[in-house]
């Protein structure tokens, strides 16, 4: 070809127009649960975005007829309006694709290959911390940690029935962000079955749509909420725990006590301490401050216990709410011995050697004072347990009767020997118990009086032994026979056992007065010979010839403080009453006798007196307050002795309904006893120098027996107290008495209803009440078996119904009434706790702390640093 034609067709070629690109980029449409905001891309096409992103490709282009984007062995056109050139396409998963241009002249001019990098949305992560309650098995405190890389939507807590495939499911509420702390206490306000297993996990949810919101789940727990029988046997076996951990602490008190002697000493001795003395000092602080803590700790463990110890018995009891007061005093003398501890920690360094001794031996004090109150509340603490303890036993040895006695009436294909053998095995498990009880019964200073009728023990096991054989060999009517006996036998034996907690409980509160008042008999006479001592010692000095016997006559009233103080201890441990309040003026009364006598034997008489005051002071504050004590026990016991005042007809009264409605009832056979005295033919007058007669048959007669012999129908005539007969005018030794008996009874009502009103404090109509009982005793003296009277005593027992009306309405305000709840109210919210995240040791977490980062931005973060590196 010639060099023209050559040159021509590159002109040709040179003046094509080739489909060129002039403006690239991509508008990338994030999914709604990355919470990313929308952003446009230039001049790439390689990126990396979330799964389920958007992306629209908008292309400015110059002499380009077609846009086509190729992935794999698909090709799709881009939509064209002029020059521009859209295509728009979700993404789930890494791509590589190309994007080619043409037009009339050029087909695919220009390939692009570019990358679209896809990061998958992350299961969202969950952990759990689980840890029981201290002192309650039942309680499960959880703490979760709960994040998802784009965010969370719910948090959901499952449960069901081990044998049911039916889920229940409840929502917990957690924040929308990518990470969240939530607490939760197990079964909090589930309302689950008793005795019934249960599966439960936590199950959390991200805010992921595109795939149906993704879901990750903790490990299941189990759980079987215990019966009120498995339940107070649990807390009986926390408690027992507790008093064993008690009797340790006990014991290092007591060593701590000597160690703390040792150091008075130590300071009595030397004029000036060195530095090994003092950090001797500084060591034991430490040891007591750690026993203090761990004491405080019991403490809770023992008041937290009682509380949750039988809280569905409305019934009130008094010795639990005792021995609960008692465990809140002792925690406010425990918080002063911190304070003093505390006090001392501050100021050992910098007090001189006699200041510290004062310190110290306030410290002394204060130890014996505690270690006193420790052991009465240890042993009260058993008493209590012991006691409930054998109770328990009484209530299962009942059921157990029951089922024995249903397994009698059973049909032959139910009442079979492993039925029976598992009633045998209930029966020594009871059994046990019992041994188990006497043997801690034992134990205490002063034992109780169970008796574990080991008799009846083994003529029920005999009975049951039989009753399985026989079942054995099918003799089913033998058997059913010994069934009923050993049922029967073990119904005599549980109804033995609370009838005898009930009098025990009785006679050893009577052997309690009785001490306590002998007890306080001491202590007043002790009162007045410290007195008396105490008068002589201010009119002596040191050379007066009669100190040295004043000196042993101090000596031998410490030994009888000693003897009433040991007395006081032993009662202490049966009766809650004797309070930490007595404890410090024992404590009181034994120190400033020790100080007095340390003083006169350093000649210093003045000093001595002054303790001697502070003893005696003590002395009579501790008289003051066993008088109280006295008081109310009698009171106690009167109450006790009174009709009707073993139950109360409603819930938290304090008796005087059912003392009430005992003299109603009384009352009213009393009525029913003046209509079977008032018969036809009899007079309705007693005699009075013979008038009585006027209503007899033969009344007449009566006008003119002045003495009531002459009537007739005067009978009684001659001291006016009998009922008239209108038969012969003999006297009628029966009716008299009855007639005596009626007025007598009525009488001893009256006694009563007058206590129970000043007692109950209730004044309203009590004084008509009682005008009208006495009104009724006249009427009786006067007219016998007469209509007015026994219409008197129908009115009286009309007032006494409205009388127990008053005694509830008794406080009630008009306007506002209300009701004593008698449910336990369950609080629903399953919030934030705080208590909770200070269990496991937790700080909240707070926006302020680091969030994780989404995956798209680790990846730019780790590009970064690697192009950094190189």
């Amino acid at each position: 070809m010639e060099a023209n034609d050559i040159n021509s067709e590159l002109h040709k070629i040179s003046v094509i127009k080739v489909p060129t690109i002039l403006n690239f980029e991509m508008q990338l449409n994030y999914p709604n649960h990355t919470a990313n905001k929308n952003e446009v891309i230039k001049n790439t096409g390689n990126i990396t975005v979330p799964e389920g992103t958007t992306i629209t490709w908008n292309l400015n282009t110059k002499t380009t007829d077609k846009v086509i984007f190729s992935v794999k062995d698909s090709s799709y056109n881009f939509d064209k309006d002029f020059t521009n050139f859209k295509y728009k396409q979700a993404v789930y998963k890494t791509t590589n694709y190309e994007i080619s241009t043409s037009n009339t002249v050029v087909s695919n001019y220009e390939k692009l290959g570019y990358k679209i990098q896809v990061v998958k949305d992350e299961y969202p992560e969950i952990n759990i911390q689980s840890k029981a309650d201290s002192t309650n098995s039942q309680i499960v405190y959880f703490l979760g940690k709960v994040s998802d890389d784009y965010g969370l939507s719910k948090l959901q807590l499952v449960y069901k029935e081990v044998d049911s495939d039916k889920l229940i499911k409840e929502n917990i509420k957690i924040s929308k962000s990518n990470f969240d702390q939530f607490t939760y206490v197990f079964p909090g306000n589930l309302e689950l079955k008793k005795g019934i297993p249960y599966e439960y996990y936590f199950e959390v949810f991200d805010n992921d749509r595109i795939h149906k919101y993704k879901k990750s789940k903790s490990e299941v727990y189990n759980y079987q909420q215990l019966t009120n029988d498995e339940l107070e046997n649990k807390q009986l076996e926390n408690q027992k725990n507790n008093i064993d951990n008690l009797s340790k602490s006990l014991d290092k008190l007591n060593q701590q006590e000597k160690e703390l002697q040792e150091i008075n000493q130590l300071q009595k001795e030397k004029k000036e301490l060195n530095w090994d003395d003092k950090n001797k000092i500084k060591q034991f602080l430490k040891q007591q401050e750690k026993q203090e803590n761990l004491m405080q700790e019991f403490n809770k463990d023992l008041q937290k216990n009682l509380d949750e110890f039988q809280k569905e018995n409305i019934e009130e009891d008094p010795f639990k709410e005792e021995l609960k007061e008692r465990l809140q005093d002792q925690e406010k003398e425990l918080k002063q011995n911190e304070k003093l501890l505390e006090e001392l920690k501050k100021l050992q360094e910098k007090l001189q050697d006699e200041e510290l001794l004062e310190k110290i031996e306030k410290l002394s004090k204060e130890t014996q004072s505690q270690e006193r109150s420790l052991e009465q509340i240890l042993e009260l603490t058993k008493r209590y347990y012991i006691s409930k303890k054998f109770e328990k036993v009484a209530k299962e040895l009942e059921e157990l009767a029951k089922k024995q006695d249903d397994l009698s009436k059973e049909s032959d294909e139910k009442n079979t020997k492993e039925a029976q053998d598992k009633l045998n095995e209930e029966f020594e498990k009871i059994q046990e118990d019992l041994k188990e009880l006497e043997k801690e019964n034992k134990e205490l200073n002063s034992p109780m009086k169970l008796d574990d009728k080991k008799e009846a023990q083994e003529e029920i096991s005999k009975e049951q032994e039989k009753a399985s054989d026989k079942l054995d060999k099918q003799k089913q009517q033998k058997a059913k026979e010994s069934q009923k006996k050993a049922a029967k036998k073990m119904k005599e034996m549980s109804a033995a056992m609370q009838q005898q907690m009930q009098q025990s409980s009785g006679e050893q509160m009577e052997e309690d007065e009785k001490m306590l008042r002998q007890i306080l008999d001491n202590l007043i006479t002790y009162s007045f010979d410290q007195e008396s001592l105490l008068d002589d010692f201010k009119k002596l000095n040191n050379s007066n010839f009669e100190f040295p016997e004043k000196l042993k006559k101090q000596y031998i009233l410490k030994d009888h403080f000693s003897h009433i103080d040991d007395s006081l201890f032993a009662l202490s441990l049966r009766v809650p009453k004797l309070s930490e309040i007595i404890n410090n003026e024992i404590s009181e009364v034994h120190f400033n006798m020790n100080k007095a006598l340390e003083r006169f034997a350093d000649q210093k008489i003045y000093l001595g007196v002054s303790n001697q005051q502070y003893a005696l002071t003590s002395a009579n504050n501790l008289a003051n307050l066993l008088s109280e004590v006295l008081k109310n026990m009698q009171d106690q016991l009167n109450q006790m002795k009174m009709p009707g005042s073993g139950s109360c007809s409603k819930p938290g009264g304090s008796g005087q309904s059912f003392q009430l409605s005992d003299i109603i009832k009384k009352q009213g056979d009393l009525i029913k006893k003046m209509g079977e005295g008032k018969k036809p033919g009899e007079g309705k007058k007693p005699g009075k120098e013979g008038e009585s007669g006027s209503e007899g048959e033969n009344g007449k007669n009566g006008k003119n027996g002045k003495s009531g012999k002459s009537g007739k129908n005067g009978k009684g005539g001659e001291n006016g107290s009998g009922p008239g007969n209108g038969k012969d005018g003999d006297p009628d030794e029966n009716s008299s008495g009855e007639l005596y008996e009626i007025y007598k009874q009525q009488q001893d009502l009256k006694n009563q209803l007058q206590d129970l009103i000043n007692k109950s404090g209730i004044k309203k109509d009590s004084n008509n009440l009682i005008k009208k009982m006495n009104s009724i005793e006249d009427g009786l003296l006067e007219n016998g078996f007469h209509e007015s009277v026994l219409k008197q005593m129908n009115e009286l027992k009309h007032d006494l119904l409205k009388l127990d009306k008053a005694a509830f309405e008794q406080g009630e305000d008009s306007k506002r009434k209300s009701d004593t709840n008698t449910k336990e109210y369950i609080n629903s919210s399953q919030g934030k706790l705080p208590a909770i995240e200070q269990y496991f040791n937790e700080v909240e977490i707070l926006n302020r702390h680091a969030l994780p980062l989404q995956p798209i931005y680790k990846k730019k973060v780790q590009q970064y640093f690697n192009t950094a590196n190189d």
